[in-house]
């Protein structure tokens, strides 16, 4: 299932698209249509913009997943750590905590790294012209 969201939110808005578009180019690189992603949705007004706004929502990305233990989610969910997961609990179907964010996927200590690597990204995103 294609994730589906409100495109109000810059980053749904960049996920929805990116999705259409690696899913017409599987062979891609990941990289390569990302950056085209950007290019088409925020139109940078030069390529150390673009290049600055990539290294963005990638370091977004990979700092949360660098938080996981997978032998730590196995252990508690009696299941290997998924690709996906989902934003609320019940599989959306109910208002509820966050559970990307609560144990076993960043214990204590990654959510600290998590919280401390999104304040550096954002900064690097007010310093883009």
């Amino acid at each position: 299932m294609f994730y589906q969201g409100l495109v109000v939110n810059p980053s749904t808005e960049l996920n929805m698209a990116f999705g259409g578009r690696i899913m017409t180019n599987a062979g891609g690189s990941v990289e390569d249509v990302l950056g085209e992603t950007l290019e088409s949705l925020f139109r940078p007004k030069n390529t150390v913009a673009q290049r600055k706004l990539l290294e963005i929502f990638q370091r977004a990305e990979n700092v949360y997943f660098e938080q996981w233990n997978k032998e730590r989610i196995q252990e508690v969910t009696k299941r290997p750590a998924a690709g996906n997961f989902h934003i609320t609990n019940s599989f959306g179907a109910s208002s509820g905590a966050s559970e990307y964010l609560m144990e076993p996927f960043p214990d204590t200590s990654g959510r600290l790294k998590y919280m401390r690597a999104l304040i550096d990204t954002y900064k690097g995103i007010l310093e883009i012209d």
